[in-house]
């Protein structure tokens, strides 16, 4: 289980609410997880996740290795937040009219 908190106080309460639940272990930071990858700055307070170990799994379960690769840009630090995320029911409704 990946966790993440503002400070670290937050985070040791985390841990220890855990442990009260679950036979928990901490590992220490994480550097690369299951089919991603995390950078820390703590400067700037971010948490960068790479999904380049997802997309090779990808490539290769599919059989895409001798595919080309394009770029699909997207605004520069382009901030999104959960007020964008689509209403479900009204999301659902829209979804089935695609099969």
């Amino acid at each position: 289980m990946l966790s993440v908190a503002s400070d670290t106080h937050e985070l040791h309460c985390l841990v220890c609410e855990l442990h009260e639940v679950f036979a928990i272990m901490d590992l220490g930071e994480v550097a690369n997880g299951y089919l991603y990858c995390t950078a820390h700055n703590r400067a700037a307070q971010m948490v960068s996740l790479g999904q380049t170990s997802y997309i090779e799994t990808i490539v290769y379960q599919f059989n895409l290795e001798n595919t080309h690769e394009i770029w699909t840009p997207t605004e520069h630090k382009l901030l999104l937040s959960h007020t964008q995320f689509p209403d479900l029911a009204k999301r659902v409704e829209e979804m089935a009219t695609f099969c």
